[in-house]
């Protein structure tokens, strides 16, 4: 575990990163790096707006610079029972939230948020999940090894549940 990790100007281009293996209690970004800053325990990208690492946070920021939640970004975490998807956010990226195994209920507040594949793969403790209303696809592994999810209520709009999206 590290206290502390300090990105430099220079770094540019950091893959996703397996938070349950690496844990950081705090990042610090230089002033002059051109891509990367942090917000309440997130290291975000600043070109994109995509939450790239929830290092520390439990919650994701209202930061209307923030549209994407990166693939795995809170992969892993255990410290998540409740997570709330803000309106600013327009797609959570494949496997963003897998393997949280604390994680107890999801609500979508943007109605037509996009949902990678395995977004929830093997969140064992997750018994709800509040979709958005204009989600129009649930995809491979999205909720696959949800044990405790005994209830979903599918919007009128999917058309597409794929292989190995439930159970």
């Amino acid at each position: 575990e590290f206290n502390s990790i300090t990105i430099p100007s220079t770094i540019v281009k950091i893959d996703h990163i397996l938070s349950e293996y690496c844990k950081v209690k705090e990042i610090n970004v230089s002033e002059d790096n051109p891509k990367y800053y942090t917000n309440n325990g997130c290291l975000i990208d600043k070109e994109t707006g995509e939450l790239v690492w929830a290092y520390a946070a439990n919650t994701i920021p209202c930061d209307d610079t923030i549209h994407k939640i990166g693939s795995h970004a809170f992969y892993g975490r255990k410290d998540i029972e409740h997570i709330v998807i803000p309106d600013n956010i327009a797609e959570v990226a494949s496997y963003a939230f897998s393997h949280c195994s604390n994680l107890k209920t999801v609500t979508f507040s943007n109605a037509n948020c996009i949902i990678g594949d395995g977004c929830f793969y093997n969140c064992t403790s997750l018994s709800m999940v509040k979709l958005p209303e204009l989600l129009s696809e649930i995809r491979r592994n999205t909720f696959a090894e949800c044990k405790a999810l005994e209830t979903l209520d599918i919007p009128n709009l999917v058309k597409t549940v794929d292989r190995y999206a439930l159970g």
